[in-house]
């Protein structure tokens, strides 16, 4: 009795109210009809109120089922609409960082941005020293990494203008090592670029920089 007391106790706890209203439910219907399909007759009146009530519960419990699971989807689509206007909005004020910055490139960086769009940030490999404010010289953008040395063909002896006595004393110009580097952009920034390029058709403010895309 004590185990049974506990489970009930618990059933109660967890289903008090819809324990309420299917007693009240069963009490108004077995008032009503108090012979349902004739069972009355084949029971006795308690265990009739019992099944009643067993119905009437199961009931209770399948709406309020169904009710919580309505419930939660629309609060989870709520959610996701408010996270989606979110990254929505995150994901402008980056867009408009990154066309500022493009709007001040040269012809030459746009031309180069359109070209690892075009090979999905395909590795360039440049012996090209670029200098000021190139994206090849912005390590916040680019990831590079020098692949070789070359070396330039030495030059012919020159005549030094430094006199000894009377000879000319000729000079060979030093071999400079010149790097060859592969330059890629960063994931990141790449990323970004991607996106605005696939969802507005452009990677500046001004949809006439489009014309640096060429092969």
């Amino acid at each position: 009795m004590e185990k049974l007391a506990d489970v009930l106790k618990l059933f109660l706890e967890k289903y008090f109210v819809p324990t309420l209203i299917s007693v009240a439910a069963s009490i108004f219907i077995v008032a009503k009809i108090p012979n349902i399909l004739q069972i009355a007759e084949k029971t006795n009146e308690m265990l009739y109120f019992i099944l009643i009530f067993c119905l009437v519960l199961l009931i209770v419990l399948l709406i309020s089922k169904v009710y919580k699971t309505i419930r939660s989807k629309l609060e989870h689509l709520k959610a996701k609409e408010q996270h989606q206007r979110f990254m929505e909005t995150e994901n402008r004020k980056v867009l408009e960082t990154l066309w500022t910055f493009v709007d001040k490139l040269s012809i030459t960086d746009k031309q180069a941005l359109f070209n690892f769009l075009r090979t999905n940030n395909t590795p360039i490999e440049s012996s090209t020293i670029y200098f000021g404010d190139s994206i090849f010289n912005n390590s916040n953008i680019m990831c590079e990494t020098i692949v070789e040395f070359i070396q330039e063909e030495p030059c012919h002896s020159t005549p030094s203008p430094k006199k000894r006595g009377l000879v000319y004393v000729p000079i060979e110009q030093p071999i400079v090592p010149i790097p060859v580097k592969r330059y890629r952009l960063k994931d990141e920034f790449f990323s970004i670029l991607k996106y605005s390029y696939k969802k507005y058709k452009r990677i500046s403010h001004f949809e006439e920089d489009n014309q640096y895309d060429k092969p």
